[in-house]
């Protein structure tokens, strides 16, 4: 096959993969005593990983409005797993800071995640890590490109 044969192949393989991840995403499941959707626990992960960051900056982060962000924030704040507090340096910033309740959930997360991935390892023996690196900067080079075409303002 040419060049332009073999991407087309890749895109609609990595289309169809992203159907599937709409389909994950879309599917609330339970994380210790909550039903949360993937989007929610991305936040929190997030957030996790980011803490007293601004709902502009997870906005961004995730490629969605602010609106949308605060609409999910407040729910995650109302269920007990977030908490915005003033930051230090401008009361009128908001910073996002997991409760202990929200640090359950990402925890929780991190194992059910692993878990997750070494079974896709399990079940993909002939794939190197260079393999994997070499397919990393090909999403990388594809998620470039879109972004740069789709965020066009």
């Amino acid at each position: 096959m040419s060049r332009e044969e073999e991407f087309d192949k890749m895109m609609a393989s990595l289309f169809e993969m992203a159907r599937y991840i709409s389909v994950y995403e879309n599917t609330p499941r339970r994380y210790q005593t909550q039903n949360l959707y993937m989007t929610e626990v991305h936040a929190i992960s997030l957030i996790a990983h980011r803490e007293g960051l601004n709902l502009t900056q997870l906005a961004k982060l995730t490629n969605r409005t602010k609106g949308a962000i605060s609409q999910m924030i407040e729910k995650l704040r109302k269920r007990g797993l977030v908490d915005k507090r003033p930051s230090a340096q401008n009361a009128s910033e908001l910073l996002l800071h997991l409760t202990d309740d929200g640090w359950a959930v990402y925890h929780y997360h991190q194992q059910m995640e692993q878990r997750i991935y070494q079974t896709f390892l399990e079940r993909m023996p002939a794939f190197s890590s260079q393999d994997f690196h070499r397919c990393f900067e090909i999403l990388e080079g594809i998620k470039q490109a879109a972004s740069s075409r789709w965020n066009k303002k």
